[in-house]
C-alpha cells in the first residue's frame, strides 16, 4: 500500500472545480489534502510547452510550479488519479542563465519566473535533455518513491499540469444582480512579434540593398510569388528572378483576412498569378535559394524555395517551392533561430536597370535577407 498517497484523500478547494470545455480534449481536474485549497487539472492532449502555459492562463491557473514537498505530493496524486505512467506532464520548471527556475508564464528568465529552486525532485539519470522539465510516473508505478522530474526539449508535445490556487481568485458583488460574479485572474499573453532578428540567405556580387519590408504586426509570412523572366534566348539579356511578394497571416485563427506585401517592383518578367503557400497552422521559417553569377550572361538570383514550420511544433515543416528557376546552382537552406521565430518579412539586393546596351548586363535580383519574429 503507498502510505503517502493513501494520506491524500480528496479535500474541497473553496473554489469551483473549473470545466474542460476550455482545452482541446478537456481536463481532468482533482483535489488534494496536502494543499487544500487549490485544482490540480492534468489534460489529455499534448502541445509544446508555450501552448500548455497558454491554456492553464483560460482557468486563471499556472503550469504547476513545485515549489514545495506538499505541492509535489499532489502533482504524483494527480497522475496517479489520472492514469498517467511512462509520459511526462509539464511543469513551469525551465533553466536559463546557468540555473533552474520556476517560470510559470514563459521563458524570459527576467519576466516570466518567480525564483530559484529551493526543492527539487529530477532524476538524476536524465540529464541535458531540455532547458524544461516534466513531471513524471514510471510505468507501473504505485508508490511516490516511482515518481520523479524530467528534463525535456520544451518543444516536444506533452500532456500539461495545471494548478488552479483558490486563494488567487476575488469574488465580489455587483449592483446590478443579487448574484456575486467570480472575477478570475488571467495573464495576458503580450506579443513577441517585435523580438526580430536579421538573418541571412544569400549575398549577391551586384545591387544594392532596398531596406526591410514587413508583414503588419503580428503578421507572419505565410506564402509568396515571384516576378520572373522567361529565358530570353541565345541573344536576349536574361534577369530571371526579379522580385518577390509576400503574403502575410495572422498569428492565430481570431483573424483570417491574409495581407500582401511587395517587396520590389524589379525590372523585367511577370508576376505569378497566384501564392504559393505553407500548410494551414505553418508560416515560412527558413529559405533556400539558385544563384547563377559565373556565366558570360549572368542572372543571379533563379530559384526560390520556402520551408514552413507549424505555429505549435517548430520541428513539424514542410517544403514549398516558390520558383525553380532555370539557371546556376542551389544554395544551402537558411532558417530563422529554432525557438519560435518565423519569417515577418524580408530584405532584397537589387541591381537597378543598366541602360539595355549590350554590353550591360542585367540581373536584377541578387539577395535576400528574412527578418525572423518571435511568435
Amino acid at each position: 500500500m503507498d502510505i503517502l498517497g493513501t494520506a491524500l484523500t480528496l479535500s474541497a478547494p473553496s473554489c469551483p472545480k473549473p470545466t474542460a470545455s476550455n482545452t482541446d480534449g478537456g481536463m481532468n481536474w482533482f483535489s488534494c489534502s496536502g494543499d487544500t485549497n487549490s485544482w490540480y487539472g492534468l489534460s489529455n492532449v499534448g502541445m509544446i510547452r508555450d501552448d500548455a502555459i497558454k491554456e492553464c492562463t483560460k482557468y486563471g491557473a499556472e503550469v504547476i510550479s513545485v515549489f514545495n514537498a506538499d505541492i509535489d505530493l499532489c502533482a504524483y496524486y494527480t497522475l496517479s488519479l489520472g492514469n498517467l505512467q511512462n509520459e511526462g506532464a509539464w511543469s513551469s520548471a525551465f533553466y536559463g542563465n546557468n540555473k533552474y527556475q520556476w517560470c510559470p508564464n514563459g521563458t524570459d528568465i527576467y519576466n516570466d519566473c518567480y525564483s530559484q529552486f529551493n526543492y527539487n525532485n529530477f532524476d538524476t539519470n536524465n540529464r541535458a535533455m531540455g532547458d524544461c522539465s516534466t513531471v513524471f510516473l514510471n510505468q507501473g508505478g504505485n508508490t511516490f518513491y516511482e515518481y520523479t522530474w524530467k528534463q525535456e526539449s520544451c518543444v516536444a508535445r506533452r500532456k500539461f499540469m495545471c494548478r488552479l490556487d483558490c486563494d488567487e481568485i476575488h469574488t465580489t458583488t455587483t449592483t446590478t444582480t443579487k448574484k456575486p460574479t467570480t472575477t478570475v485572474k488571467t495573464t495576458a499573453e503580450p506579443s513577441k512579434w517585435d523580438q526580430q532578428l536579421s538573418v541571412g540567405v544569400y549575398t549577391g556580387k551586384w545591387g544594392i540593398w532596398e531596406g526591410a519590408k514587413t508583414c503588419p504586426f503580428d503578421y507572419y509570412v505565410c506564402g509568396m510569388k515571384s516576378r520572373w523572366e522567361e529565358p530570353q534566348g541565345s541573344f536576349g539579356d536574361d534577369t530571371a528572378l526579379n522580385s518577390l511578394e509576400l503574403q502575410c497571416c495572422y498569428k492565430d485563427t481570431t483573424i483570417t483576412t491574409k495581407t500582401s506585401v511587395r517587396m520590389a517592383e524589379g525590372i523585367e518578367g511577370n508576376w505569378d498569378s497566384s501564392f504559393s503557400s505553407c500548410p494551414s497552422n505553418q508560416f515560412v521559417c527558413g529559405m533556400q535559394v539558385r544563384n547563377e553569377d559565373t556565366a558570360a550572361d549572368n542572372t543571379a538570383l533563379n530559384g526560390v524555395e520556402v520551408r514552413c514550420c507549424d505555429k505549435k511544433i517548430w520541428a513539424n515543416t514542410s517544403v514549398v517551392k516558390i520558383q525553380e528557376g532555370e539557371f546556376g546552382k542551389w544554395k544551402n537552406l537558411v532558417t530563422c533561430p529554432s525557438d519560435y521565430y518565423y519569417v515577418c518579412g524580408l530584405e532584397m539586393q537589387i541591381e537597378p536597370y543598366q541602360g539595355g546596351k549590350a554590353w550591360e548586363d542585367d540581373t536584377a535580383a541578387n539577395g535576400i535577407r528574412m527578418v525572423c519574429c518571435h511568435i
